[in-house]
């Protein structure tokens, strides 16, 4: 006889309860299930869940065996060049450079030639950049013009009076000759005047006739006009001799002021060549070119204002990059200028560099409380760039022969994780859950730590007290500590 099907409760206000739910289930043999599940099961679960606890230990042992061998790791420590040491000094720093230049020039203008850009390297005196020239060429032309006519004044001053003056010579020999002849002439008038002195004392005696005295009367008459006509020749060539030496010193006056001329046309050439090359910006050194400031176009100016330029481009000589420092005022005394210290780049960890201490500043920085220092290295390197970063380690004077190997970066271990075959030292790196073995080679040990000159690069997980039995490709669980 069938069961009727429950009725829903049902009461106002409340919802339905559906009590068909609590129907026991049968399955089509007509076994009762619980849930679904048959009880078949439920007693298996049970009992495995039992021998599960009671050989909780051996089966948790058999799992870990599994997994591998339990290890402890330690890390291969990498070592930087110029590590700091106990009792010295490091700090951090920048690349400078103890010349640079902002070249720019006196004059304004608009710039129109621009012959070097950024990583270019420049000779000293050499044109990098120039401004507008026209104006201050066509002046230089113009001066130089002037001094070329003023010159050529000179020229032809000078000619007239080297002419003026070979000429002396012959007017002045022309009076030399002309006084002898008017001194003959007066002697000859002399004598011929005590002649006719003579024969006038004969006239008187009757001594001598007419015609000898009219004879001897007319040669001292000839004498006397001789005297004159040579004193007055003489006078003549006097005057000349004088005229000349006049138009000598004219001349000489005309070449004075055709080189005062030429003296002040190379004055103006001399200022017309400084103003134009004023307008080329010119190296001042052999550097590189770190940094361009102006474009071709754009109007440079002493005084940069509104859209000009104050500068073309900027310059650095690479040799004299140094490591600029700032130093806390409480080291101060345990660095001095003079002392050694090893320099590491950013750029390149791996390589430390010598250098000295060149310059400790006089003054120190308020608001850092820092004091500036200058660190020159040894030999510059072609990656040092300017404001590259750096670590510089001070190691004082007696540290000044430190040797290359503290100048490069190197690998530490314990000496616990280093095996030995023979003379073959290896080690085992853990890669994921395996182990690789890897042979390295040995350096100088200092106590429990040892350096590893190859076969490792730092940085590697180790194991720490291999077991004997541990080989190349093992699988092995790292032991936390818990």
């Amino acid at each position: 006889m069938a069961r009727p099907s429950p009725k829903s409760s049902t009461e106002p206000g409340k919802q339905p309860v559906d009590l068909s739910r609590l129907q026991i289930q049968r399955n089509p043999d007509g076994k009762v299930k619980v849930g679904g599940l048959p009880w078949i099961r439920i007693l298996v679960v049970l009992v495995l869940a039992g021998v599960a606890f009671l050989f909780r230990d051996q089966i948790l042992g058999a799992v870990d065996e599994a997994r591998g061998t339990e290890v402890r790791t330690v890390r291969a420590q990498r070592v930087g060049p110029g590590a700091q040491e106990e009792g010295q000094v490091s700090a951090n720093g920048y690349v400078v450079a103890d010349r640079i230049a902002s070249l720019a020039t006196v004059l304004s203008g608009r710039l129109v030639e621009l012959n070097a850009q950024e990583g270019d390297r420049v000779q000293e005196n050499q044109v990098v950049a120039r401004i507008q020239y026209d104006d201050f060429a066509t002046e230089l032309a113009r001066a130089t013009k002037a001094k070329a006519a003023a010159e050529a004044r000179v020229r032809s001053a000078s000619a007239d009076h080297e002419a003026a003056k070979r000429d002396l010579p012959r007017l002045e020999k022309a009076i030399e000759i002309q006084q002898k002849l008017l001194d003959q002439t007066r002697e000859t008038k002399a004598r011929l005047d005590r002649e006719v002195e003579r024969n006038r004392v004969l006239r008187e005696q009757k001594r001598i006739d007419e015609g000898t005295w009219d004879r001897v009367q007319t040669e001292a008459r000839v004498a006397a006009i001789a005297e004159l006509a040579a004193e007055r020749r003489l006078d003549e060539r006097g005057a000349a001799l004088s005229q000349w030496r006049a138009q000598i010193a004219s001349l000489a006056s005309r070449v004075e002021v055709a080189q005062a001329d030429v003296a002040t046309a190379t004055q103006a050439v001399g200022f017309a060549q400084i103003q134009l090359d004023k307008t080329k910006i010119v190296a001042p050194f052999t550097g590189i070119v770190i940094r361009k400031d102006a474009e071709k176009g754009e109007v440079i100016a002493p005084l940069a204002a509104g859209n000009s330029r104050g500068s073309v481009v900027t310059i650095v000589d690479p040799k004299s990059f140094e490591i600029q420092v700032e130093l806390s005022e409480r080291r101060l005394l345990k660095v001095k200028e003079g002392d050694r210290a090893t320099v590491v780049l950013e750029a390149d960890p791996d390589t430390g560099y010598g250098a000295t201490v060149r310059k400790i500043w006089p003054r120190a920085e308020r608001s850092k409380g820092t004091i500036e220092l200058r660190v020159r290295l040894d030999d510059q390197p072609a990656i040092l760039r300017p404001d590259m970063a750096a670590r510089v380690t001070f190691a004082g004077k007696a540290k000044a022969d430190a040797t290359e190997e503290a100048k490069k970066a190197f690998v530490t271990v314990p000496q616990a994780v280093v095996r030995k075959v023979g003379d073959t030292a290896f080690v085992f790196v853990l890669r994921g859950d395996t182990v690789n073995r890897t042979q390295v080679t040995l350096g100088e040990a200092q106590g429990q730590i040892v350096v590893i000159e190859s076969g490792l690069e730092g940085g590697e997980t180790l194991v720490l007290d291999p077991p004997a039995e541990l080989k190349d490709g093992d699988t092995v669980r790292v032991d936390t500590g818990s």
